[in-house]
């Protein structure tokens, strides 16, 4: 999960907001230096377009799908044939 990072107010900042609003419509990033020094990376927020919900349908496939073989397995019975079949080897025969 991303954090939650701190954000800083830049309405009394016009060059900082100057520089904002480029790299939003830019969509470029800018490194913030003083001198020679590099203080900071300024980024756009990457937003992502809407999606529709389709997990609901997929949750409603689901829950509907839920007990469906209940009358046709009987349990016990594939319990015991899954047993017996983890005991024959279908490995052929090695020579040596």
């Amino acid at each position: 999960m991303a954090r939650r990072l701190e954000s800083l107010d830049v309405s009394d900042l016009p060059e900082l907001a100057r520089a904002a609003a480029e790299v939003r419509s830019t969509n470029q990033p800018r490194v913030l230096k003083r001198g020679d020094e590099e203080l900071a990376i300024l980024m756009p927020i990457r937003r992502h377009p809407a999606r529709p919900d389709r997990a609901q349908p997929d949750y409603e496939a689901l829950r509907a799908a839920a007990g469906s073989w209940k009358d046709h397995l009987d349990i016990d019975q594939f319990i015991e044939d899954n047993y017996r079949q983890r005991q024959v080897s279908t490995r052929p025969l090695v020579a040596l």
